[in-house]
Order: C-alpha cells, then sequence, then structure tokens
C-alpha cells in the first residue's frame, strides 16, 4: 500500500449504533441471567479476538519493518551500483578526452610548425631552383588542402550526452512501492 492508501483506510469498523440499541440487541427474550451469560460470552469472544488481533498487528509491524529494512538495503545497494556505473564512465570518458585532446594537440602544433617551415621557405622561394620551388609549391598546396582537417578538428563536438532520459528513468526507480 502506498502510504496515501493506509492513511485513507480506517484503523477498525466501529459500530454506529447508540448504545442503547447495543444493549437492547443482546437479548430481548429470555431471562436476565441467560441475557448475562449471553454478554459475557461475548464479551469473553471479543476479548479473545482483539487479543488475537494484538498478535497479529505486533506480526505485521514487525514483517513491515523488516520489509522497509529490506527495501533500505535494496535502494542503498541500487544507488551504489549506479553512483560506480556513473563514476567508471566518467573516468572512461576523462581518459579518452585527454587522450583526444593530447593526440588533437600534437597534431595541431605539428601542423603550425609545418606551416612555419613553409613559410620561411615559401619567402626565399625566388632563390630556389626551378625543381626545388614546383616541390615546394606542391607541399604549399598539400599542406593548404588538409586545413579541412585541422577545421573538423578544432571544430568537433568531443561528449555529446544529455543525462534528461537517465534522469527519468532515475526518476522512476522504486516506483511501484515508495
Amino acid at each position: 500500500y502506498t502510504q496515501h492508501e493506509i492513511e485513507k483506510r480506517p484503523h477498525h469498523e466501529i459500530e454506529k449504533r447508540p448504545h442503547h440499541a447495543r444493549r437492547d440487541s443482546v437479548s430481548s427474550t429470555g431471562s436476565s441471567g441467560s441475557a448475562s451469560t449471553s454478554v459475557k460470552e461475548g464479551g469473553k469472544k471479543l476479548l479473545k479476538d482483539l487479543t488475537k488481533s494484538k498478535t497479529q498487528l505486533s506480526r505485521y509491524q514487525s514483517l513491515h519493518d523488516e520489509n522497509c529494512q529490506v527495501a533500505e538495503k535494496r535502494i542503498k545497494t541500487t544507488f551504489a551500483r549506479l553512483q560506480q556505473c556513473i563514476a567508471d564512465r566518467e573516468q572512461k570518458l576523462l581518459e579518452m578526452l585527454s587522450l583526444v585532446r593530447s593526440q588533437g594537440s600534437k597534431l595541431l602544433a605539428s601542423r603550425h610548425d609545418n606551416a612555419e617551415k613553409l613559410g620561411l621557405l615559401a619567402e626565399s622561394m625566388g632563390s630556389l631552383s626551378e625543381n626545388a620551388a614546383s616541390d615546394l609549391r606542391a607541399d604549399i598546396k598539400h599542406f593548404l588542402s588538409e586545413r579541412r582537417i585541422d577545421e573538423e578538428l578544432a571544430k568537433m563536438e568531443w561528449f555529446s550526452g544529455s543525462a534528461d532520459g537517465l534522469e527519468q528513468e532515475v526518476g522512476q526507480l522504486g516506483k511501484g512501492g515508495v
């Protein structure tokens, strides 16, 4: 039961008849002795039922407490596993990003160094032989044709995760009982 359902349920049903009506309904026929015996026997039965009910309530309370303890352990275990899973995934992604950052930085630094060297050579192109100047022009054209790679590397989005779906899933955990 949910907490709302428990609160809505009456703790016990009490007969709503007036006190004098209950007394009259015990026995309107017969002598006062048999009515007294019938009332005493009815009282003993009610007392016995009440005692049995109290015993059951104690057992239900214990069962309820045990079930809540089990639920608490399950909740803690579930969320500990989720937290570990998230931490492991975060660590893996950070390691991958570190590797990508390092490789990308090395590539761009190397490309920058090549651009510097080609620029210095291009400034002295007039003093180069025709073959050397032709080779330099080919190298510069090839270098410039790879600008697209530099731009793509710079603009690439390295993490495209969204927690929205996961937040909804986590919000649904335990919906059945709690």
